[in-house]
């Protein structure tokens, strides 16, 4: 059996940024200097790449689950959500975010959905993609939160999902997850959403 050992995340950075064949990711933190201010010394700069960069998408994605526990912990109220589709198995990755992405623009937009945020108070949303892969093919889905102007309800959460499913064909009602966020869980909540995102959507 293979032995698990445990490794200091830092000497897992420094080892991605030497692999890395761009020159910036490689002197993230250790080649770049910021000019001093008078009276200060000189300190190391971050190349700012969160997507290629170890370091930098850490701190993006710290600052995003920050940012976002503190969006909900102070929302009067709160709904978190999962949306999914049908995965299909010979379809490529591209098409079937092109679907995710054309189920959640219709979803938040037209008549409709200005009738069920005056209805249940909807001040905002956010979301972002997650991407598995299952036997059945590629199965990108969103998770998010609806941010209300009081507490929700049985109904705001029913009258959501089912909006997803008339505008996801296909799609499984009991597939889709529409919860209330309770405040206490708000950190917990946005943890989960960032999880893998170094920026939001």
């Amino acid at each position: 059996p293979l032995k698990r050992e445990t490794v200091p995340r830092y000497q897992l950075a420094a080892i991605a940024s030497e692999l890395s064949s761009r020159r910036s990711l490689q002197l993230c933190r250790r080649g770049f200097r910021l000019p001093a201010r008078e009276g200060e010394p000189s300190r190391s700069a971050y190349c700012g790449n969160s997507w290629c960069c170890v370091t930098c998408s850490s701190l993006a994605l710290y600052r995003n689950q920050t940012k976002t526990g503190k969006i909900l912990g102070l929302a009067p109220g709160a709904l978190s959500f999962t949306f999914t589709q049908v995965s299909r198995t010979s379809e490529p990755l591209s098409a079937a975010l092109s679907r995710l992405r054309k189920s959640l623009a219709s979803h938040a937009s037209g008549k409709g959905w200005k009738a069920l945020r005056e209805r249940h108070g909807v001040i905002g949303h956010g979301y972002v993609l997650e991407l598995t892969h299952k036997p059945t093919g590629w199965h990108p889905h969103a998770h998010g939160f609806m941010i209300l102007d009081s507490e929700p309800t049985t109904a705001s959460a029913h009258d959501l999902a089912q909006r997803w499913i008339m505008h996801s064909p296909g799609s499984s009602p009991w597939a889709q997850s529409v919860t209330q966020l309770p405040h206490e869980d708000a950190h917990a909540a946005a943890r989960y959403l960032a999880k893998d995102s170094p920026r939001r959507t």
